[in-house]
């Protein structure tokens, strides 16, 4: 697990009122799925706003780390932020036409080419940040233990997410699913990565990443990956 380095995005005042939406995904979603196992859950506009503030962060990053970035392509990526980050501030009623989705998974139980162990640690126990291009469109994918968050920049739907759509509010349904082959493409990819990672590390420390991982919610989500602001 990485952390990403911060950036100063907002004041003072803008991440506390941010915070409370990290907060409320971590009390009502996160650690009942590290501790209780639940998989039902019923959500307000917090959901939806914490996923925009994990997708706008995330473009943040990438736009910093790449000088040397596609102009057309940072121009898409510039006008989704712009307009998410005046929905945080409160100065838009909403985040725009991209859709913005959140999966929440089960261990996999179909081996994937043999690759069973490496998606379940990479839909487990992963924390990454990623944007796809495919075309002339993007998707923002923010990955957290049991969770993966994607967020469409243009308007698009996401085909094949069944379920994963956030709204104003509603409810987590046990019935979700990503029959997106593309999509599973790229996880199936970024698990084999990640477990050519992990199988660098030593014994001890893959045993210290599991248990602050999968036996600290509050450390995962205190981590700086959530904190680019």
């Amino acid at each position: 697990m990485q952390d990403l380095p911060t950036l100063p995005l907002f004041c003072f005042d803008c991440e506390q009122r941010l915070s409370r939406d990290e907060k409320s995904f971590k009390e009502k979603l996160f650690a009942p799925i590290l501790e209780e196992f639940r998989k039902e859950f019923e959500y307000e506009e917090w959901l939806l706003r914490f996923a925009v503030s994990l997708a706008f962060r995330t473009i943040c990053y990438y736009e910093a780390i790449n000088p040397e970035r596609d102009p057309v392509r940072s121009a898409q990526l510039l006008g989704a932020s712009y307009r998410w980050q005046k929905y945080l501030l409160g100065k838009e009623i909403d985040p725009g036409p991209g859709e913005h989705h959140m999966f929440v998974a089960d261990p996999v139980t179909q081996n994937f080419d043999g690759a069973r162990r490496a998606m379940n640690t990479y839909l487990l126990r992963s924390v990454s940040v990623d944007i796809i291009w495919a075309h002339d469109r993007a998707v923002v994918v923010s990955k957290l233990p049991w969770f993966l968050f994607a967020s469409e920049v243009t308007e698009r739907s996401l085909v094949g997410w069944n379920d994963t759509k956030i709204a104003t509010s509603g409810k987590v349904p046990v019935t979700q699913s990503i029959n997106d082959e593309p999509f599973i493409e790229y996880m199936l990819d970024r698990a084999t990565e990640g477990v050519r990672g992990i199988k660098s590390m030593s014994a001890k420390q893959q045993e210290v990443v599991s248990r602050q991982t999968l036996g600290s919610p509050e450390r995962v989500l205190n981590s700086q990956t959530f904190d680019l602001y």
